[in-house]
């Protein structure tokens, strides 16, 4: 459901729970002044507000590291 973009912005927020995922990304939007990451922030909550816990728990939205470093 998320793509790698998605999953990478997610990151950046409380993603213990999909309430808490919400709830963070909510507080933050007021202060994104890019367009851009104002409307991937939007179609997250989208996503997150139709799928379950369950479908929230099987993603892994830990930084991945790169591979070169």
């Amino acid at each position: 459901m998320f793509n790698a973009e998605e999953i990478s912005m997610l990151s950046a927020f409380n993603t213990f729970s999909r309430k808490a995922a919400v709830q963070d990304i909510l507080s933050h939007l007021p202060y994104m002044e890019n367009d851009e990451l104002k409307s991937m922030a939007s179609e997250i909550l989208r996503k997150l507000d139709r799928m379950s816990d369950d479908e929230f728990f099987s993603y892994d939205f830990m930084p991945q590291e790169d591979e070169d470093e």
